[in-house]
């Protein structure tokens, strides 16, 4: 019965990624898959049970209006946070869309609103699409992630680390060795700003 409850959690996900896919690209933008999915799609299949799908939309605050509106059509419910990301939910399913802008090869992640943000190489948001379980889906690289899962505290000062943290950051480490990436050059080419 478990096995059946998460096959259909992962069947439910997966529409969910292929709707915000076909959103966001209708509403001509990206949107960059992170979080715990990152290690599922690098490895090709679910890994571990996800609660909710965390994406980095290009330009979100230009596309909010339109994105928005098209989720609502769906039948998703919709919140804009205080922080201007954007939340969608519908039957056990989360989505949450943040903001990511691009200038002079630097993406800047406003992950707390005009308050903050995270920046990193534009090149680890991955320009051309990738097949994930019979989908196509835009995702972070998996540098990204590790640095993130490493670091927490770029995101939240009071971020408390999960069980499931560990987990991704380990796999994470193991596609990053296979791949031959420096894991301790990644910490240099990520800056985190709070006003």
């Amino acid at each position: 019965m478990k096995t059946q409850k998460r096959e259909e959690k992962n069947f439910k996900n997966l529409k969910a990624l292929d709707t915000v896919e076909r959103i966001a690209n209708n509403a001509g933008t990206t949107a960059y898959i992170w979080g715990g999915l990152t290690s599922d799609i690098c490895c090709g299949s679910f890994l571990r049970e996800h609660d909710d799908t965390e994406h980095l939309v290009l330009d979100l605050h230009v596309h909010r209006k339109y994105i928005q509106d098209e989720f609502n059509r769906l039948g998703w419910i919709t919140k804009v946070l205080g922080n201007d990301d954007l939340k969608a939910e519908r039957a056990e399913i989360k989505i949450h869309l943040g903001n990511v802008r691009i200038k002079n090869h630097r993406a800047y992640w406003y992950h707390n609103g005009n308050k903050g943000y995270i920046s990193f190489p534009d090149f680890w948001l991955v320009k051309d699409p990738v097949h994930f379980m019979n989908i196509t889906v835009h995702v972070v690289k998996p540098e990204f992630q590790y640095v993130l899962k490493s670091n927490p505290r770029l995101m939240n000062p009071e971020w408390k680390l999960r069980e499931k943290d560990t987990y991704d950051r380990t796999v994470l480490r193991e596609i990053l060795k296979k791949r031959g990436v420096s894991l301790d050059n990644l910490f240099m080419q990520v800056n985190s700003i709070v006003t």
